[in-house]
């Protein structure tokens, strides 16, 4: 299922049942497994691979990312899985604002940790 404004790059490939939301760009070379969703508006860069290339969330204005297989960064800070599990909202965004609304960071960090699953699987 691929949403309105969806431009798919060339050699892109699709696995089973993946469905696209609205506005979402896929880079040349992309490759998607199987069952992958993608919420609203997710931008891929060029050449990623869901499997192999590390998941990065650009989330503005900080990108969220693996820092190891137990750790998330979210800009400069690293915390563990569990911390961002358990976070209803960060002590950090008191001293960073611009974060909100915190929950595009959750569904971020949320897709960071189904990347990380998948990778000690």
């Amino acid at each position: 299922k691929l949403g309105n404004w969806v431009k798919l790059g060339d050699d892109v490939t699709l696995g089973d049942d993946v469905k696209l939301g609205n506005c979402v760009t896929l880079g040349d070379d992309v490759t998607l497994g199987d069952d992958v969703t993608l919420g609203d508006d997710v931008k891929l860069g060029n050449g990623v691979t869901w499997k192999t290339t590390p998941c990065q969330v650009m989330c503005h204005p900080y990108l969220v990312y693996p820092h190891s297989p137990t750790h998330i960064g979210v800009g400069c800070v690293i915390r563990p899985v569990k911390y961002w599990l358990t976070c209803v909202e960060p002590p950090e965004l008191a001293e960073h604002p611009e974060c909100l609304p915190w929950s595009n960071y959750r569904a971020a960090i949320h897709l960071v940790i189904e990347w990380l699953k998948e990778q000690q699987s």
